[in-house]
C-alpha cells in the first residue's frame, strides 16, 4: 500500500486483517450521540455507521478509516472521546479489534452481534 492510499475497514472480514494489532486513533467522527444513556442515531439515512475512526498502524503506511457499527463499541469510544478529557498533546487512544477474547469458541464464529473493539488511553 502506498502512503497516499486510504484503507477502509468496514466489514468484519476487513477488520480481521488487523486482529490483535494496535491501531492508534487519530480522529473520532461520531454520526450518532448519547443522551441520557441512550444512543441517538444521526440524521443521516440508515444504514449508516455510528462513527468513523481515522487510524494509523505500524503494519501499513497511510491512513486507515474504520467504520464503527456496533452500539457497544460506539458507546465505549464515545465515553473515551466525549466524556473523558484527553490531553491531545501527550495522550492518545489505542484500539484493538479482536474476536479472540471470547472464551467460548463458537462465539468467535457467531460474533456478528457482539462488540469487538477494545480501547486504551495512553
Amino acid at each position: 500500500m502506498k502512503a497516499s492510499d486510504e484503507l477502509v475497514l468496514d466489514t468484519d472480514r476487513e477488520w480481521s486483517e488487523f486482529d490483535g494489532e494496535a491501531l492508534r486513533v487519530l480522529h473520532f467522527t461520531p454520526f450518532s450521540s448519547i443522551k441520557n444513556g441512550k444512543i441517538l442515531a444521526g440524521k443521516l439515512t440508515e444504514p449508516y455507521p455510528h462513527a468513523i475512526l481515522t487510524l494509523e498502524c505500524k503494519k501499513v503506511q497511510g491512513i486507515i478509516k474504520g467504520y464503527v457499527w456496533h452500539k457497544i463499541d460506539f458507546r465505549h469510544l464515545w465515553e473515551v472521546f466525549e466524556e473523558i478529557t484527553i490531553n491531545k498533546e501527550n495522550e492518545g487512544v489505542i484500539i484493538f479489534w479482536t474476536k479472540q477474547h471470547y472464551k467460548i469458541r463458537w462465539m468467535r464464529y457467531f460474533s456478528y452481534f457482539l462488540p469487538k473493539l477494545r480501547n486504551t488511553i495512553f
